[in-house]
């Protein structure tokens, strides 16, 4: 029965839109790492941890010096934002008293494994599809989207409590709007 999998039009649809969600969930991270690196109130001290794990190229220097890339977006395209253990080490950089592994490490609403777990599983699904170009995978988008929505709200909702922000819960956008500027600096 397995062998139908590979041929059935909605799984190999599901599996083709994978490595899409998870590229959006790693732009998530990496844009949610870059605001809280540059808003950082020990900026510089960020800035020397953050330094020490990247090689910095000639080309990262004229895209900065030609103001066209932030300083802190080559510091992220230099990280890994797709296990959940990438993300916990790189948020550490920012201030390792963000708790991102607690919630990384709690189950799935419905399931009994961590989501960390869950997520690794199917990460790993989507470096089959896109580097060895299997399909056929029984996981539905529904699955996929719903294990990433959970991480990222809990990351979300995480990341606004330690910076004692008011979450916003709107279709549109996930970023805080309101700043305790106690935690961040004016800069």
């Amino acid at each position: 029965m397995s062998w139908l999998n590979k041929v059935n039009p909605n799984i190999i649809c599901d599996n083709f839109k994978i490595p899409f969600l998870i590229g959006a969930w790693e732009n998530y991270f990496k844009a949610t790492f870059v605001v809280l690196m540059k808003y950082s109130c020990n900026r510089q001290a960020v800035y020397n941890r953050a330094l020490k794990q990247i090689r910095v190229t000639s080309e990262d220097f004229e895209s900065i010096s030609n103001d066209s890339t932030l300083i802190e977006w080559i510091f992220a395209d230099s990280f890994s934002f797709q296990r959940p253990i990438r993300i916990c080490e790189n948020f550490k950089i920012i201030d390792d008293v963000i708790k991102l592994n607690d919630v990384f490490n709690k189950p799935l609403t419905n399931e009994s494994k961590p989501l960390q777990e869950r997520l690794n599983e199917i990460l790993d699904i989507r470096n089959q599809i896109v580097h060895c170009g299997e399909v056929g995978f029984n996981i539905t988008a529904d699955e996929v989207v719903s294990a990433l929505v959970d991480g990222v709200m809990r990351a979300y909702e995480t990341i606004c409590q330690y910076y004692s922000l008011i979450p916003e819960y709107d279709c549109l956008t996930v970023f805080p709007t309101q700043l305790d500027n106690s935690k961040f600096d004016e800069g």
